[in-house]
């Protein structure tokens, strides 16, 4: 399943007119490639062919970056029975030419859910998609010239870097900017992730799959997927798994106040996770190591995330409870205005709400009992 982020292609020219990919590598010479439609297609089938998916790329559209222009294609996959399927993601920018990649049952790509969920009245064919974050991505409607963001998009971020409340309102108070790797005021210093392929769940993708919601079992979920071989984690559907890591770890069903009508929530003790994970994935082949810690260090989780590893950091909010996340990356960031040598520490995550990476304090000063799983290959 985990695809490394230098596996394909190394970084290509650009320009907005037209996609450019080097086709072979050779000692003293590259040769370029028109990247298109076509030729998107037949590498996406050439991934599928050669991990053994029998799935089939059926629908190309092309991603754009708002200051670069066209960069990638998102490729649509469905099985052999015409039943979506998955999807591959081209970003001829990041250092893999494949940024993102599944091959869930029943799932259609990020922007292809967007545009399904439109009003009738809009039509998809005035719709493009754009990369908003390195994985996140929008609607364009080129019609009425607005962007479409998904339901939950996150986009009430706290703009102050490193807030020292002593109480805290919203969830996004622990979350830095959005935009950290294109935010002028920000310098990134460096930079890793778990893999090259970033998994995340969505609450609407939880619910409308489940009708049910717990996020310590999306969490062990996201990581999961980044462990159990694809062909066996493939082999069931992501319903199977979410229910089985719910049922193995004990989680009950709570009354939430503040959730939707109908919807079962669920709460799950932070001491069973590892060892959930750990027999979870031992059953499906793959042997994992989990180590746990009591106010983890941001060095416990840079060592985890070197060794192409993934985690888990849970936290409690004095005024809302407790939320756990799959850590998949972190950063260094420098603000401007700041002194050489003084850096911000940053945790990429699978924050359990939203698709894509969210960028997580690891210090903010109001958590309560902050608590880190780190996970290791056997």
């Amino acid at each position: 399943m985990n695809i490394s982020r230098k596996a394909f292609f190394s970084l290509a020219s650009l320009s907005a007119a037209q996609l450019i990919i080097p086709s072979k590598a050779l000692a003293d010479e590259t040769d370029y490639t028109l990247f298109t439609d076509e030729l998107a297609l037949e590498l996406a089938s050439e991934f599928t062919n050669d991990l053994d998916t029998g799935l089939v790329p059926y629908r190309s559209t092309k991603l754009y970056d708002a200051s670069k222009g066209a960069i990638g294609y998102v490729i649509e996959l469905k099985s052999a029975a015409g039943a979506p399927h998955g999807y591959i993601i081209f970003d001829v920018t990041n250092e893999s030419l494949i940024s993102e990649f599944s091959f869930a049952e029943d799932t259609t790509s990020p922007f292809l859910s967007l545009v399904e969920k439109q009003p009738s009245g809009r039509s998809s064919k005035s719709i493009m998609a754009y990369k908003s974050d390195p994985f996140t991505y929008v609607g364009f409607d080129t019609v009425s010239e607005e962007f479409i963001y998904p339901r939950n998009y996150p986009t009430r971020i706290i703009e102050k870097v490193g807030s020292t409340k002593l109480q805290s309102t919203t969830w996004n108070d622990i979350f830095f900017p959005s935009n950290l790797l294109t935010n002028p005021n920000y310098t990134v210093v460096e930079e890793a992730y778990t893999s090259g392929q970033f998994i995340s769940y969505s609450d609407d993708e939880i619910i409308d799959m489940t009708n049910s919601y717990a996020c310590a079992v999306v969490a062990m979920l996201c990581c999961a997927a980044q462990y159990i071989p694809y062909q066996t984690f493939y082999s069931y559907s992501l319903e199977e798994h979410y229910w089985n890591l719910w049922e193995r770890s004990g989680t009950t069903a709570y009354d939430n106040p503040d959730g939707l009508a109908g919807v079962t929530y669920g709460s799950t003790s932070r001491e069973v996770l590892g060892r959930t994970l750990r027999a979870y994935c031992s059953q499906l082949g793959a042997a994992i190591f989990a180590e746990e810690a009591y106010n983890p260090l941001f060095s416990q989780f840079t060592s985890m995330v070197n060794s192409f590893n993934c985690g888990i950091f849970s936290c409690g909010l004095s005024t809302l409870g407790r939320h756990a996340m799959a850590v998949q990356g972190y950063m260094r960031i420098k603000p401007s205005g700041i002194a050489g040598g003084q850096y911000l520490d940053v945790l990429c995550v699978a924050d359990g709400w939203h698709r894509g990476a969210r960028y997580l304090n690891p210090s903010y000063a109001s958590y309560v009992l902050p608590y880190g799983i780190f996970f290791s290959r056997g």
